[in-house]
């Protein structure tokens, strides 16, 4: 503290994969900041060819900085990188304890309270090999945690009139039925909200997952499969069985009753009225990935661009930055302390399951 002002505490490091976490409270800049360190007698520590002193020579550590340490006769450098940033101490140790041991590469975290986000960090790399800091509002996939955005699109169309829960899509009369000529005339907007439809992924097949049948074919094209060669395990309402099929329904719903893309009635529908800027369909390979998006990083080898987004949007297909999911929360959570975007009516829809 005695060599930066401003400073009341020691501001101790975390070493992470060849890089130093430091976490400096929220409030003191960071653009002129004297580090302490230890090294070698004899060593040279250099930042951008700049010779640095332990707890004497200032620098700019508001981005990621780059140190370069020299042996003492010049034999052998090792390079590692310092992440420093405003934070809460208590909290990021938590995070860094995380990525530690399940050897995360990035995190983003974000917390609401009464309303109002109160702290979003982002921590360790969007992208490890070229070393992106992972900010606050880069992009990460939500998988299933997409799907209550298709759900709440229904709620919006249900909130306008433009389609009750006990609806049948593929029956006579229904939105899909022309469009699906092998029907389904039982199943309703119900039943897969709740995963009750009767089609479902069996313990052998998964229709938006299957490697070798549905898995190269469009959204529409797989629900065009599926209709036609599968028939209902159950009465629709009879049993729950999670199932991604029934939410890639609801999106193609979406799309029939509005006449817009699935993605562009969610932003009308959820994301612009909440605020929510940073939700997307995410992309198909890491060479095209979208302004701010994470690279994908698999810990069991899968790989991670090996699925269509487009094809999973409302089932899996989201990205979305931490602050966002939060403005959404707060947008739907039925709490005074801010307006949310439905009335209470259809939010006590959303979270009361079925008599």
């Amino acid at each position: 503290p005695k060599d930066n002002p401003g400073l009341t505490t020691t501001c101790s490091h975390r070493l992470l994969a060849g890089t130093y976490y430091v976490t400096i409270p929220i409030g003191v800049p960071l653009d002129n900041l004297k580090a302490t360190f230890n090294v070698s007698d004899g060593a040279k520590v250099e930042i951008d060819g700049k010779t640095m002193t332990s707890g004497v020579t200032p620098h700019d550590y508001s981005k990621l900085v780059r140190v370069k340490v020299t042996s003492m006769d010049g034999s052998a450098s090792a390079y590692y990188y310092v992440n420093v940033q405003n934070g809460i101490d208590k909290i990021d140790k938590m995070v860094y304890d995380f990525m530690e041991k399940y050897s995360i590469p990035g995190i983003s975290v974000s917390i609401a309270h009464k309303g109002k986000l109160v702290y979003a960090r982002g921590y360790g790399y969007a992208d490890k090999d070229n070393y992106e800091r992972l900010e606050p509002n880069y992009m990460l996939r939500l998988a299933s945690c997409s799907k209550p955005f298709a759900s709440m699109c229904i709620m919006r169309l249900l909130d306008e009139g433009k389609l009750k829960l006990t609806d049948r899509p593929f029956a006579l009369g229904g939105v899909l039925y022309e469009q699906f000529p092998d029907h389904k005339e039982q199943m309703t907007i119900r039943s897969f909200l709740e995963h009750t439809s009767g089609i479902n992924q069996a313990a052998k097949f998964d229709p938006m997952f299957d490697n070798n049948i549905t898995k190269q074919l469009s959204n529409i094209e797989t629900i065009k499969y599926v209709v036609k060669n599968f028939d209902s395990n159950y009465a629709p309402g009879e049993k729950y069985q999670y199932s991604n099929f029934g939410y890639c329904v609801l999106g193609r719903v979406v799309e029939a009753i509005t006449g817009m893309p699935y993605e562009d009635y969610l932003k009308q529908a959820g994301l612009q009225p909440a605020g929510a800027k940073n939700i997307r369909v995410g992309t198909n390979g890491q060479a095209s990935r979208l302004p701010n998006e994470s690279v994908y990083y698999s810990q069991d080898g899968t790989n991670g661009y090996g699925n269509d987004m487009k094809r999973l949007d409302s089932c899996g297909g989201l990205i979305a930055s931490t602050p966002d999911l939060m403005r959404m929360a707060c947008a739907l959570d039925g709490q005074d302390d801010r307006p949310d975007i439905f009335p209470q009516y259809i939010l006590d829809l959303m979270v009361n399951p079925s008599d």
